[in-house]
């Protein structure tokens, strides 16, 4: 199958999150089936620089990075401008069976939703929490509005539209009107490659100023408000009786200086510590000498994150509206009853000194991503879709 993947940012630009390793191991996982896979990106990196290719060639797939006019409106307020997208879209779009388009308030998404309408190729729109009311009513909620009434053809044209969980799926059906036909729900998977705990490096927590006795909390992800890192240091405060550093792994969205500011009304600022944007084996150097991945999120769909802390075996709390209650489910964590500091405050402390129950969870993190998450088994559920647009009934 000819499968072109449509997203406004890909590999190198890590730090737009989540979306961009759930495309990449998509794109990946779909070569490896044999599959003709091609990716159609911007050349986003961050809000100052390129990536400086046009073209390259990533694990076996092409990969067209079009220029945005502008970085630092794609990375600031998410307007992306892909020049001679549209011209290229046109040239080639009768080469693909079927064309997937990721994220959702993109000029890309547009730009398919025309000319693979006109075309005839079917095309899928996976919104990465996108369209969660509490996303549409958040940041930018006016443009928001103003989109989905000038663009609705992006929706309504749209062979099927992919949540991420059954609880996105019935918001994309009660909020935006998709009936329940051309509605999918995929989760978001890690292959059985990335299964396993991080060695725990004591270089590390010497290069951070973590003592032999301090337990290590962690969050990797962006710093921004949705993601609710106050409530994360509200929480620790109650718990300054215990030994603990609290380390915050990943890119600034605008609330780096409030958090220090908040940590230090809070008398905590001696046990924050921020160490920028991480990937790969740095980021698992950070995972390797922590004992519980924190995550009061006030919105997700299905946090990549999540599922990241959890292969590698370490202990999870998180707010209900992460949407991964298999966490408890497995035993691979704490979902909080409540997103409060009280609620965090207590799981932590019932956590925290206790070894042998962050062992077993440990365990059943591992068990959870083999089990229920395996990029394996969650790819066979895109090309069953995929075949299904191709071959209406």
């Amino acid at each position: 199958m000819r499968i072109l993947l449509v997203t406004p940012y890909y590999i190198p630009a890590w730090g737009f999150g989540g979306p961009v390793k759930v495309v990449s191991d998509l794109a990946l996982a779909l070569k490896k089936l044999d599959h003709d896979v091609t990716v159609a990106t911007t050349d986003i990196l961050d809000q100052h620089h390129r990536i400086p290719k046009h073209t390259d060639v990533i694990d076996g797939i092409p990969v067209y990075y079009f220029r945005n006019w502008s970085t630092t409106a794609a990375f600031r307020w998410n307007v992306y401008t892909p020049r001679n997208f549209s011209k290229w879209l046109e040239e080639h779009v009768t080469e693909f069976d079927v064309i997937h388009c990721h994220d959702f308030y993109t000029s890309l998404n547009v730009t398919v939703s025309r000319v693979a309408k006109r075309a005839g190729v079917p095309y899928l729109v996976q919104p990465h929490g996108a369209l969660i009311p509490i996303r549409s009513t958040a940041r930018f909620s006016w443009f928001k509005r103003v989109w989905l009434i000038i663009h609705a053809r992006v929706l309504r044209d749209a062979s099927k539209v992919i949540a991420s969980t059954t609880l996105e799926q019935q918001e994309i059906h009660d909020f935006q009107g998709v009936d329940f036909s051309r509605l999918a729900c995929i989760p978001n998977g890690l292959s059985a490659a990335s299964v396993g705990r991080p060695v725990a490096n004591p270089t590390v927590r010497k290069q951070f100023g973590i003592h032999s006795n301090e337990h290590v909390i962690l969050y990797f992800g962006r710093i921004q408000y949705i993601k609710g890192i106050d409530i994360s240091l509200r929480s620790l405060a109650l718990l300054k009786d215990l030994a603990w550093k609290f380390i915050i792994v990943g890119r600034d969205d605008g609330q780096k200086a409030i958090l220090e500011k908040l940590a230090k009304e809070l008398g905590i600022s001696q046990r924050v510590i921020f160490v920028g944007q991480k990937f790969g084996q740095a980021l698992d150097k950070c995972i390797g000498i922590s004992d519980v991945f924190l995550f009061n999120s006030r919105s997700e769909s299905f946090p990549i994150a999540v599922l990241n802390a959890c292969a590698a075996g370490l202990p999870v709390v998180l707010s209900p509206e992460c949407r991964v209650p298999e966490v408890e489910d497995f035993g691979a964590g704490i979902v909080l009853a409540q997103n409060s500091p009280e609620c965090t405050a207590e799981a932590i402390r019932a956590i925290i000194p206790d070894a042998r129950r962050r062992d077993v969870m440990s365990a059943a993190g591992l068990r959870l991503i083999r089990q229920k998450f395996s990029l394996e088994k969650v790819v066979s559920q895109y090309v069953k879709v995929y075949d299904v647009v191709r071959h209406p009934a």
